[in-house]
């Protein structure tokens, strides 16, 4: 496992039925207009990387309910790199 620490705002949830990766990279960024958007990358099992992959998950969903996925894709030789859109998973929420 890698030695990575995060601030807690942007940790990843891991539970034992899905365990997930551990990434290289996790944080979070600021929109224009305010907003905290939650991003991470993982990258490939590898040394030498296939080629690299944007993963947009749909609404209503997060960064963790992909690292089946993610796992699969690393350990084939792939860099993964996702985030939460706003409102979703560790980005801040809209408020109305």
């Amino acid at each position: 496992m890698r030695s990575v620490t995060f601030h807690p705002m942007t940790r990843l949830i891991y539970i034992e039925s899905n365990p997930g990766p551990e990434p290289d990279s996790l944080g979070t960024f600021d929109t224009a207009d305010g907003f905290k958007i939650r991003y991470a990358v993982f990258r490939a099992d590898s040394k030498q990387t296939l080629g690299s992959i944007l993963l947009l998950q749909g609404r209503n969903e997060a960064i963790e309910k992909y690292f089946e996925t993610i796992g699969d894709l690393t350990r084939r030789g792939f860099d993964v790199a996702t985030f939460d859109w706003r409102g979703q998973g560790g980005s801040t929420r809209l408020f109305f």
